[in-house]
């Protein structure tokens, strides 16, 4: 499904969604926050997915953060795509197109804290 249609369907299951147009706003928003999970597309404009998350986890690591979950999701679902896409610091991984039935049984399935801002680093 396109991005809008997984958003309604999250949203209709009680899911707060936040949207970004690019990979820079994506890495703005995790980087402002603390979400219970980030769905990220490995195909985004501006930054991928791949640098996205390097440099989230760079941040995390050195502010003293605790990893965000951040799901990849990419119709490149070859085992050297989905190694490399796991070895820059994604979480997990969903092939495209998306279940979205079995995303939201598994998201629902993970323990998964609201959306906060991030706590201030010790």
């Amino acid at each position: 499904p396109t991005r809008a249609l997984l958003a309604h369907a999250l949203r209709r299951m009680g899911f707060g969604v936040h949207l970004a147009g690019n990979g820079r706003e994506a890495l703005a928003l995790m980087m402002g926050r603390t979400f219970g999970a980030v769905l990220s597309d490995i195909m985004m404009p501006e930054m991928d997915g791949v640098e996205c998350i390097r440099r989230l986890r760079a941040w995390e690591q050195a502010s003293g953060r605790t990893p965000q979950y951040v799901c990849a999701l990419s119709a490149n679902a070859h085992a050297d795509d989905v190694w490399g896409y796991m070895a820059a610091g994604m979480s997990a991984f969903w092939p495209k197109p998306v279940n979205v039935k079995a995303l939201i049984a598994s998201l629902r399935g993970s323990f998964m804290p609201p959306d906060r801002p991030p706590a201030s680093p010790p």
